[in-house]
């Protein structure tokens, strides 16, 4: 029996018909799926979900569907927009969220980072299904894991990876779940003479970012992670920050178009009793 390897975007496409085995056990894929076809003598198409393990998050294949929780998604989609938004105006960097790197390097694993920020792209725009590193031309300056208890490797097999792949900087942030875990951590990576050195916070506990200009920080409480610009030193807004404050300057506008209009029509009402006034103070020859 032969076995060819099913090739999917990461979008959902639509299986053609043929039958679909899966495994009755309890909870078969912890970590995501992928689907092979098996070719039977007789020219039949079977179709088998198969389990990922933790190795093929380092490794992954494309069209694997793989398990997110909603806090790592929500962080990872946080980021690309923070960062999408910085660079939306230079068509010279990109940022990919979940796109897998094909290095061209014999023997080194392909991941797909969580965030990759890409410099020098010649076109943005472009559709990928991953990133081809010597067809493009370049390859990421900074990329971003946030770290997940399910999945091992983020802050030891991929520092080893990117570290070969020759990425400038390297991001952990392994986030406050509301678990026992008390606080938000970042750990920074910077390739110095081909190796990974952990760079060192400055006295506002910040960690630099040269390829970006960024700082990497903590809030008061250290739950929450903060990117501030190095030169204007104003933090990054998230998503639901950048719509609160549309939605304060909406109100902040109506409030001072109410009271304008309030006042219009109380300086009309004044103005009206004013010459109420002044016709009652004329002197019956004065009116003629």
């Amino acid at each position: 029996m032969t076995i060819e390897k099913l090739k999917l975007t990461r979008s959902k496409k639509r299986l053609p018909s043929a039958t679909l085995t899966t495994t009755a056990n309890k909870d078969p894929f912890p970590y995501g799926w992928r689907y092979i076809i098996e070719t039977t003598p007789d020219g039949k198409q079977t179709y088998r979900q198969v389990a990922l393990t933790q190795a093929d998050f380092l490794n992954p294949q494309l069209g694997d569907q793989m398990i997110q929780n909603t806090k790592h998604f929500q962080l990872m989609k946080d980021f690309a927009v923070m960062l999408e938004i910085r660079y939306q105006a230079d068509e010279t960097m990109a940022v990919f969220a979940d796109l897998k790197m094909i290095w061209g390097i014999n023997g080194l694993s392909e991941p797909a980072p969580d965030i990759a920020v890409v410099p020098n792209i010649k076109n943005k725009a472009a559709d990928r299904n991953s990133f081809k590193v010597k067809e493009e031309g370049t390859r990421p300056c900074l990329i971003i894991e946030i770290v997940s208890p399910n999945y091992p490797g983020d802050d030891t097999d991929k520092v080893e990876i990117y570290a070969k792949a020759g990425i400038a900087e390297y991001f952990t942030i392994d986030p406050y779940f509301g678990d026992e875990l008390l606080e938000s951590r970042v750990t920074g990576y910077r390739l110095i003479g081909g190796r990974y050195e952990k760079m060192q916070p400055n006295k506002a506990g910040y960690l630099l970012s040269e390829t970006t200009g960024l700082y990497f920080g903590l809030t008061a409480d250290k739950r929450s992670v903060v990117l501030v610009d190095v030169f204007t030193e104003q933090r990054l807004l998230r998503p639901h920050e950048i719509e609160k404050a549309r939605l304060q300057a909406e109100k902040a506008h109506l409030k001072a178009e109410a009271k304008a209009e309030a006042e219009a029509d109380r300086a009309a009402k004044l103005e009206a009793r004013v010459k109420e006034l002044e016709a009652k103070l004329q002197y019956p020859s004065e009116k003629g």
